[in-house]
């Protein structure tokens, strides 16, 4: 489990696209984010990538 204070770093270390279409290059990010409204609140996730 991770803490809200770290979920944009973590995401970011995983390399996950956070973008709402899933834009990013999948070369550099091979995962895409799907439940991206669940983390709306989340400040941290201002880090994450594609955000």
């Amino acid at each position: 489990m991770v803490s809200e204070a770290r979920l944009g770093f973590v995401l970011k270390d995983l390399r996950v696209d956070c973008s709402k279409t899933h834009t990013l290059n999948v070369d550099e990010y091979p995962f895409a984010l799907e439940n991206r409204e669940e983390l709306e609140t989340v400040e941290s996730m201002n880090l994450s990538p594609g955000w």
